[in-house]
C-alpha cells in the first residue's frame, strides 16, 4: 500500500503530452487511501455543505458522509435571507493536489452510496487542461428508471486519460431540499449521501463506466 503522498504534485512539474501505456492485463494500484486517516486527500469546497468523516452505515468502515436532512434544516432555520454565494442544496469534494501521470492510462475506483427521498445528482469531473466529465449519476424518486440505486453501496471503476498530464479530480452533488412546509420534522426522510473506497492504479479498468456527460453549472 502506498501512502498516496509521493504521487501527487504540481501540474508544471509534467510534460505536457503523456504518450508511456502500461501493457498488463490488470490495473497497477499505485494510491489506496484511508479516509480514516488521510481524507483521501479531498476536501470540502468552501461555500459548499461540508462532507464529515464517520463510519458507514454497517459500522465497518469510514466513509466520508453528507446528511441532506441536516443540510435542509440548516437552510430553513435561517431567519434571514440566505447567503446567495453558498450552495445550500449541493456539495463538492476537490482532490487538493494533482495525481502525477507517470502513464497515459490509469483507473479511480471507489464507492457510493445515498438514501431517503431527496432527488440527488452526482459528477465527477478529471481537472487538467480543461474540465472534463466523466462519469454522472442520478437518483430521482417520480421516475423508476433513476430509483434502483437507492439505499446500496455501489462500486464504480472509471478510466482516466492521463495523456495530458497530471489531473485533479471534483465529486459534485446536488441534491433537492425542497421547502420548509415540505418536511416539518421529517428531515430524515431526505436521507445521506457516503463516498469510501478511493483507489487509483495505472492501467486499464476491468468494468469501467466512463461516459461523456455536461460538466455541471457553478
Amino acid at each position: 500500500m502506498f501512502s498516496g503522498e509521493n504521487q501527487y504534485h504540481h501540474l508544471y512539474d509534467h510534460p505536457a503530452l503523456v504518450t508511456q501505456r502500461l501493457n498488463l492485463p490488470y490495473t497497477q494500484s499505485v494510491w489506496r487511501c484511508d479516509i480514516q486517516k488521510n481524507n483521501c486527500f479531498f476536501r470540502s469546497k468552501h461555500n459548499f455543505v461540508p462532507f464529515k468523516q464517520q463510519f458507514d452505515f454497517e459500522g465497518e468502515e469510514v466513509a466520508l458522509v453528507l446528511n441532506i436532512g441536516d443540510a435542509a434544516r440548516k437552510r430553513h432555520s435561517l431567519k434571514r435571507r440566505p447567503n446567495p454565494v453558498y450552495a445550500y442544496s449541493a456539495s463538492r469534494l476537490e482532490s487538493t493536489s494533482y495525481f502525477l501521470a507517470q502513464y497515459a492510462d490509469a483507473c479511480i475506483e471507489f464507492s457510493f452510496y445515498w438514501s431517503g427521498n431527496a432527488k440527488k445528482h452526482m459528477h465527477i469531473l478529471q481537472r487538467n487542461q480543461e474540465d472534463v466529465c466523466i462519469y454522472s449519476a442520478a437518483y430521482d424518486p417520480a421516475d423508476p428508471n433513476f430509483r434502483s440505486s437507492n439505499g446500496v453501496w455501489q462500486d464504480v471503476q472509471l478510466q482516466l486519460d492521463l495523456r495530458y498530464g497530471a489531473a485533479k479530480f471534483w465529486i459534485e452533488y446536488q441534491f433537492d431540499i425542497g421547502e420548509k412546509r415540505d418536511y416539518y420534522d421529517s428531515y430524515s426522510d431526505l436521507g445521506f449521501i457516503a463516498i469510501r473506497n478511493f483507489t487509483i492504479g495505472y492501467g486499464v479498468c476491468q468494468n469501467s463506466k466512463s461516459e461523456e456527460c455536461d460538466v455541471p453549472s457553478s
